[in-house]
């Protein structure tokens, strides 16, 4: 048999089995479906209506005012309608936003100055403090963003203020004067520092952005996002100092949604709209598809009586006849795929070596042979079309 779940399954139906009547196929399916599910709810990705991504470019020929961006697009988005959006409050933001400012509401404005442009966004120049770097410290070379006119998301919505400027030196930056090239530990800290996730967890714990500790985390994410470029110097040594003189617990728990959907944490989050979507949304619909599945499928028969009635029937007619020689070699074999069974469960191999224990158990199983091969019940099991014995 193949190794590939679907391959088996294939092949199994073009031979003719049915997973109403066949126990292994019938498993075979569950056991597909129900990973296939688990893999659709883990890696569920909710696109929102009227919403698209887009590169960032600056407005120099300096038509777009404050509050305003242009886009424009060279195919007709089926959610757009217009080829442009034109005269909308929009909602523009970029991944990751860990500050409530880090998503602004502006008027999308088309201009036909900037009407060769299509499909980036375009920022205005105006002002003292660029649009771009509000959202999550964006610049212009290369940051994708993401724009949403869905009126149920755009209308209520309101711009936070942005953050209050803090010194370098209260959270623990210091400028180095060494050349950039040589400038390497921040960078290396940001590319290791899983403990940098500490920022989600707390987000996570407390269900929101704005307390002082995380505020205080996104001030210093926002510093760091460019500190070799700046010239900052920013360790390990600093981070720890960090967490420990503004008492940071690392003991946080991972965000539930972070988890498979198949283990169902303990410490869901019902007030957070991720974990309930995830476990009280998706999970409830996919057990429940599991269910509809199992009950179409029924509970099919392990015994095929097809591939058993030779065994049957020889068995029966040895015990009829008084035929010794047939009773032991049906005991034989009968306690040899007992043997064969009892190993398979005490080795209880681990899902990457499951293919490979498969393939040892069925070449033990296919060389499960009658001792007396002259016998004469036992030579007529050996030729076709029985083959090697029942084992073939």
């Amino acid at each position: 048999m193949p190794k590939l779940l679907l391959e088996r399954v294939a092949r199994m139906l073009k031979a003719g089995f049915e997973p109403r009547t066949c126990y292994y196929l019938s498993s075979l399916l569950k056991k597909g479906i129900a990973s296939w599910l688990d893999n659709l709810g883990n890696k569920l990705r909710v696109r929102v209506p009227r919403s698209t991504f887009a590169f960032g470019i600056a407005d120099f020929q300096r038509v777009l005012q404050l509050g305003e961006i242009f886009l424009s697009f060279y195919r007709v988005l089926p959610d757009a309608q217009l080829p442009c959006l034109h005269n909308m409050d929009v909602l523009i933001a970029r991944y990751p936003m860990h500050r409530p400012s880090n998503v602004q509401k502006v008027r999308a404005v088309y201009y036909p100055e900037l009407a060769s442009i299509q499909d980036v966004v375009v920022f205005p120049t105006h002002g003292r403090f660029p649009l771009a770097e509000k959202l999550s410290n964006g610049d212009y070379d290369g940051d994708r963003y993401w724009i949403c006119w869905e009126p149920l998301l755009v209308e209520d919505f309101q711009n936070a203020p942005p953050p209050v400027p803090v010194d370098l030196g209260s959270l623990g930056i210091y400028i180095d004067s060494r050349l950039f090239s040589d400038v390497r530990n921040v960078e290396s800290f940001l590319e290791g520092a899983s403990d940098f996730q500490i920022l989600e967890k707390y987000a996570y714990k407390f269900n929101t952005l704005s307390t002082p500790k995380m505020v205080r985390l996104s001030d210093l994410r926002d510093h760091l996002v460019d500190a070799p470029k700046n010239g900052y110097r920013f360790d390990m040594k600093d981070w720890n100092k960090f967490l420990r003189d503004r008492n940071y617990s690392k003991k946080l728990n991972k965000p539930a949604y972070k988890s498979l959907i198949s283990e169902s944490p303990t410490y869901q989050n019902e007030n957070n709209i991720v974990d309930y979507v995830k476990f009280a949304v998706i999970k409830e619909r996919i057990d429940q598809f599991k269910d509809d599945v199992s009950a179409c499928l029924g509970e099919a028969s392990t015994e095929d009586e097809h591939l058993s009635h030779f065994y049957n029937v020889r068995y029966r007619d040895a015990y009829t006849e008084a035929d010794q020689g047939a009773r032991e070699e049906i005991d034989y074999i009968v306690n040899s795929l007992e043997e064969l069974v009892c190993n398979w469960k005490d080795a209880n191999p681990s899902r990457q070596d499951y293919n490979d224990s498969i393939e040892q158990a069925y070449t033990k199983f296919r060389n499960i042979l009658p001792q007396n091969l002259f016998h004469l019940v036992a030579s007529e099991w050996m030729r076709y079309p029985f083959g090697r014995g029942f084992t073939t």
